[in-house]
C-alpha cells in the first residue's frame, strides 16, 4: 500500500528500503512560516477518510498530554482537505521526496 508523508521538518525515516520502506514516500516541507497541520488521510478500498487531531507525535506531548483526533464527516470540506494534500504531492513529485 502506498504511503505519503508531508513532513514539516526532519524526518528519520528512509524511504525506499526493500521490505520496511518501499512504498513510503516521504516530502520534506520547509519554509520559515510554515505551519504545521494535524491532518491525517487514510483510503481503504476507495473509502477515504480524513482525521482532524490535536496531536503533534512528538513522544513528550503524547506522554504527557490529552490528545483527540475526530473525523471529517462533511463531504465538501473532506475533498477540499484531500486537495489541498494533494498540492504538495503534485508540485514536488520526486525532486523533494528523501
Amino acid at each position: 500500500m502506498p504511503v505519503n508523508l508531508l513532513i514539516r521538518g526532519m524526518c528519520s525515516l528512509i524511504p525506499g528500503l526493500e521490505g520496511i520502506s518501499e512504498n513510503i514516500r516521504v516530502i520534506s516541507i520547509v519554509d520559515r512560516f510554515l505551519e504545521h497541520d494535524r491532518v491525517y488521510c487514510f483510503e481503504n478500498g476507495g473509502d477515504k477518510q480524513v482525521w482532524l487531531s490535536s496531536a503533534d507525535w512528538m513522544t513528550r506531548n503524547i506522554d504527557y498530554r490529552i490528545e483527540v483526533a475526530a473525523p471529517l464527516l462533511d463531504p465538501r470540506l473532506k475533498q477540499r482537505v484531500l486537495d489541498i494534500f494533494d498540492i504538495p504531492v503534485q508540485r514536488y513529485g520526486k525532486s523533494a521526496l528523501s
